[in-house]
């Protein structure tokens, strides 16, 4: 997953053409995942086998859509949060992004980040996803 700052102007119908894109692709690649975006950022979560999380992300690098681009974390779930969404696009506030930004991620290092927030916990209330999706 990373965060990067959106470059140009991120109107709800260029929006909509990169998620439907990278829906197309992600299907090929067999990843899954979500991209926020708080209309100057984005913030990308995506799962799936190694070599297609690798496809997916040599794409996001490559895109001219942002600048700036940060890897949060590239730690390998256990299963898939998001095992039905090729790549949604949702709109979200700030601190939403900021949230994510500053959470914990399954596979990183539990003594290091007990005073953080789950991150997918904080994806599971952001989407209102069923209890079913959110460890911890």
């Amino acid at each position: 997953m990373y965060v990067s700052q959106a470059a140009g102007d991120l109107t709800e119908g260029r929006l909509h053409s990169l998620a439907a894109s990278a829906a197309t692709f992600n299907r090929l690649a067999g990843v899954t995942g979500v991209l926020l975006t708080d209309s100057t950022r984005f913030f990308q979560y995506f799962e799936g086998p190694h070599d297609g999380v690798d496809a997916v992300y040599g794409r996001v690098r490559s895109s001219s859509s942002h600048r700036g681009l940060r890897e949060i974390s590239s730690a390998v779930v256990k299963a898939r949060q998001l095992p039905h969404w090729e790549m949604h696009a949702i709109a979200v506030d700030g601190e939403a992004i900021d949230r994510l930004v500053a959470a914990y991620w399954e596979g990183e290092s539990v003594d290091a980040n007990a005073d953080r927030e789950s991150g997918m916990k904080v994806i599971s209330e952001l989407l209102d996803l069923p209890r079913s999706y959110t460890w911890g």
